[in-house]
C-alpha cells in the first residue's frame, strides 16, 4: 500500500525545498529593486549594498554612512529627505537658541555653551550617521509606494522615480545656508548687542 504523503512535493509537513527557498527570495531584478535603483539614482549599488540584508529579510542593519555623518546639514536635504532634514534643522535651531538665552544670558556660562555646542553636534551627527541608510530606505520605499499607487505603468512610475528621486545639490547647500542664515537673524533678535 503507498502512502498518500509518500513525496516531499506533496507532504504538507517537509521541510521546503531548494527550488521553493529561492522562489520566495526577491530576485535581482525584481519590480522594488528596479524602482529603488530607478529612485536612488547613481549610488544605487552603494546603497544596495547598504539595503541588501533588509531588502532580502536577514537583518535590519543598514551600515553607518560616513558622509551624512559628516556633512549632515547637506546630506539630508541633498537626498530630499525634507521632513527629516526639518526636524534636524528645527532642533539645531531650538538648541541655539534655548543656549544663547540660557547659558549665555541667563547664566551667563560661555564655557559650558561651547562644550555644549561641541557635544550635541557631535551626537547628532553620530545619530544621522547611524541611521542615515535606514531614513533612506524608509523614505525610498514611502515614495515608491506612493507613485505606484498613482500609477500603473511601468515607464511612468519610473520616470517619476528619476524625478522624486535622486539627489538636489541646490537643496542641500540652498537648505544649509538658509538655516545659518536663520540663526544669525534669531541671534540678532536675541542678542543684537553681539553684533
Amino acid at each position: 500500500m503507498v502512502d498518500d504523503f509518500s513525496t516531499d512535493s506533496e507532504n504538507p509537513f517537509a521541510a521546503p525545498t531548494s527550488a521553493s527557498i529561492q522562489d520566495s527570495e526577491p530576485q535581482e531584478d525584481s519590480s522594488v529593486k528596479k524602482d529603488l535603483r530607478a529612485f536612488v539614482g547613481n549610488k544605487w549599488a552603494y546603497y544596495y549594498k547598504q539595503w541588501e540584508s533588509v531588502l532580502e529579510g536577514r537583518d535590519q542593519k543598514t551600515g553607518f554612512n560616513f558622509v551624512a555623518f559628516l556633512f549632515s546639514g547637506i546630506w539630508l536635504p541633498y537626498r530630499k529627505m525634507y521632513f527629516i532634514t526639518f526636524l534636524f534643522y528645527g532642533f539645531i535651531i531650538l538648541e541655539t537658541v534655548l543656549q544663547e538665552i540660557i547659558l549665555l544670558k541667563v547664566l551667563n556660562r560661555p564655557d559650558i555653551s561651547e562644550i555644549l555646542d561641541r557635544v550635541i553636534g557631535l551626537g547628532t551627527s553620530i545619530v544621522i550617521g547611524m541611521y542615515a541608510n535606514t531614513w533612506y530606505l524608509s523614505h525610498s520605499r514611502k515614495e515608491v509606494d506612493k507613485i505606484r499607487s498613482e500609477h500603473d505603468d511601468d515607464e511612468t512610475v519610473r520616470r517619476l522615480l528619476q524625478k522624486r528621486g535622486g539627489t538636489s545639490l541646490l537643496s542641500g547647500f540652498g537648505m544649509f545656508f538658509l538655516v545659518i542664515i536663520a540663526m544669525i537673524a534669531a541671534l540678532v533678535i536675541i542678542s543684537p548687542e553681539d553684533f
